[in-house]
């Protein structure tokens, strides 16, 4: 009677230590807590009949991936800091292929050797993918620029045979007006260059033969060429101008070409190359750049220097948007005036108390949504999911992709240019199905690093049918948020779609 009344406290007990959502199979070795909804926590481990917890340094969301599958889930949503669980830290460094069927079976440093102590401690956590449908949080995402304050309601534009030069025209009111020519000097075609994405630009004007006096919208620009929009030089206002001279303001921008120098500035974490965290090379190593005191001025030396335009945002602890990384900081309370060719040139200060999650990080004015040729949507399912259509520029019909060399890389291109982030599911359809002898396009080939549709290989019209197309209709799933975008992430680093350093230089 005593073994057996201590038997049953001796279960009571570990039931009590161990309970754990529903979920959750102790079996598997694997387990979250401290959450509040099912599929995410703080990631702890079973080993040597002891729950541990997994340290943040070198874990990614390929590592995310196996945790979650070894969960039973279907993939990741997000990997995040959890809050700090009970001592041990049983793993260090975990890097996973992401074929892997436990984390435990991933490359890691020994058991219980860890640097994750103190303030230093940082425990893993994630969010699991329940379903292959997305959350109503998912649908609502914006994974646009946020719009900048004050200025998100005034666009500029170039008329002209060429979308780098032309003359300049301003939206206010609902319509575009051009500006006078008066006093446009270079400065002033900088910012606007700047504005629509393009390094470096000259000034140009417009003269428009008329035998009455022009009328520009506005007049007498005074930028200092560090301004990110045009609308913050100084200026006569906008109203109804006659102009001193007959022409209109007008500019030559440079296109961004590769540069055959390289790079000791760059942006990670994005699913665009134009925004991300910032990250400098110095002495051997790519390393961060603190956000104190990091402002628009800052920002935008980094986005000429990385080819693109001027800043449309300064982002304050990028670790939210574009993760953390795990290179230390360089340069803190950065200090320039907007018109350095490098960073390297702006006053600084050492790290200092500068911490690991206060990350400097930017959004680039860029021109690459002015080059759109190829219409693209999602049809048939939700913003952000659905089956893949292209808009026919001869017939004007709408036609969908054969899925026979539909795959990740290529959705990443198609979930970029519809400006809906990254790629979380490509496959062959089996909700959609198409019409027999709709238009499809076949032979499509992406490598993943395309901005635009029209940048990837083959893309042949043809009517569709099973004869042709075995495969079914692409199906594309977008998200914000950088969950299992494939092993292909860990292992063709050149895809915006990773978050890792980990096959950093």
């Amino acid at each position: 009677m005593l073994r057996a009344t201590a038997l049953l406290f001796f279960v009571l007990l570990l039931t009590n230590v161990t309970a754990v959502p529903e979920y959750v199979e102790i079996s598997r070795g694997i387990r979250l807590r401290s959450s509040s909804h099912d599929g995410a926590g703080r990631v702890e481990i079973l080993h040597a009949g002891q729950w541990g917890t997994v340290c943040n340094e070198g874990w990614d969301l390929v590592d995310a991936y196996v945790a979650c599958r070894q969960l039973g889930f279907i993939g990741v949503i997000n990997t995040y800091v959890a809050p700090d669980g009970y001592d041990p830290v049983w793993l260090t460094r975990v890097n996973c292929k992401g074929s892997e069927k436990a984390v435990s079976q991933c490359r890691h440093s020994s058991w219980g050797k860890t640097r994750c102590e103190g303030r230093y401690r940082a425990d893993v956590g994630v969010s699991c993918r329940l379903s292959s449908e997305p959350s109503e949080e998912e649908e609502a995402e914006e994974c646009g620029p946020r719009p900048y304050p004050g200025v998100h309601d005034f666009a500029v534009r170039l008329v002209g045979k060429r979308p780098y030069k032309g003359k300049v025209e301003v939206k206010v009111g609902g319509s575009w007006q051009p500006i006078c020519a008066d006093q446009w000097d270079g400065r002033d075609a900088m910012v606007v260059c700047g504005q629509l994405g393009y390094s470096k630009g000259y000034a140009k004007v417009y003269t428009q033969k008329s035998t009455s006096q022009l009328q520009g919208v506005s007049t007498d620009f005074s930028c200092d060429g560090t301004e990110s929009f045009l609308q913050t030089c100084k200026h006569a206002g906008f109203g109804s101008y006659r102009c001193e001279q007959p022409a209109y303001a007008a500019v030559r921008c440079i296109p961004r070409s590769q540069s055959k120098k390289e790079a000791v500035v760059r942006l990670r974490g994005s699913a665009y190359p134009w925004q991300g965290r910032v990250e400098v090379y110095y002495r051997g190593r790519w390393q961060k750049v603190c956000d104190h005191e990091w402002d628009i001025q800052d920002a935008s030396v980094v986005c000429r220097e990385v080819g693109y335009g001027s800043a449309y945002e300064a982002v304050y602890r990028a670790r939210d948007y574009y993760g953390q990384g795990f290179t230390p900081i360089l340069f803190n309370e950065m200090d320039c005036h907007g018109n350095e060719k490098s960073l390297f040139q702006c006053g600084h200060t050492p790290p200092g108390s500068c911490s690991h999650t206060e990350n400097a990080g930017v959004r680039c004015h860029s021109p690459s949504s002015s080059l759109q040729t190829r219409v693209v949507r999602l049809a048939g399912g939700t913003r952000n999911q659905g089956r893949v259509e292209v808009l026919d520029s001869g017939s004007q019909q709408w036609g969908t992709i054969c899925a026979d060399s539909w795959n990740l890389e290529a959705g990443m291109v198609v979930c970029r240019q519809l400006g809906l982030g990254f790629a979380a599911e490509a496959r062959p359809s089996s909700r959609y199905n198409y019409t027999e002898g709709e238009l499809q396009l076949m032979n499509l080939t992406c490598s993943g690093r395309e901005l635009l549709l029209d940048e990837c290989k083959g893309g042949q019209w043809m009517p569709g049918s099973k004869s042709t197309c075995d495969s079914g209709i692409a199906f594309l799933t977008c998200t914000c948020s950088e969950y299992f975008v494939s092993v292909v992430c860990s292992l063709v680093y050149l895809l915006y779609c990773c978050r890792t350093s980990r096959l950093d230089p």
